[in-house]
């Protein structure tokens, strides 16, 4: 054959494009993976001590596995302090169209309270909540 009558398969050069990809990789690899490889862990000096830090952390473990197998409890829970009565309210009104308040008040077990706001289209949106062990937060909103 001459070369000027010779014509390459396409799927020939694909398939040696994607071999010399291969082989340029792994090349990489090797020649990348033992560059960035230390010839022994003491060529690291981090590593030095490194049975030393193994053992101290070792042991500390095994002491924390023993004082967390200790059956006594280490702490006693109390109980949370009860609430003192209190009454507290404020409320803004200005001359830029603010006006919100709110009042809230316990007697040491239930809290009560309200709070309401003048919505910018002119409703006033009010808010009535208390707050008890047995049904906790609860609140019914009403515009006016």
């Amino acid at each position: 054959l001459h070369p000027e009558h010779h014509t390459a398969n396409p799927s020939h050069i694909c398939l040696l494009i994607w071999l010399k990809m291969i082989v340029t990789l792994l090349l990489v690899l090797c020649v990348g993976g033992s560059l960035a490889k230390p010839q022994s862990l003491k060529d690291i000096p981090q590593i030095e001590n490194v049975e030393q830090v193994v053992d101290s952390v070792s042991r500390i473990a095994r002491s924390l596995e023993t004082s967390a197998s200790n059956t006594q409890a280490r702490f006693t829970r109390q109980a949370p302090p009860a609430l003192m009565p209190y009454r507290y309210g404020y409320a803004v009104q200005d001359d830029q169209g603010n006006d919100f308040n709110q009042q809230e008040q316990s007697d040491g077990q239930v809290i009560t309270g309200q709070y309401s706001v003048l919505l910018p289209d002119g409703r006033i949106q009010t808010v009535t909540y208390s707050v008890a062990p047995d049904t906790g937060f609860v609140a019914e909103v009403t515009y006016s």
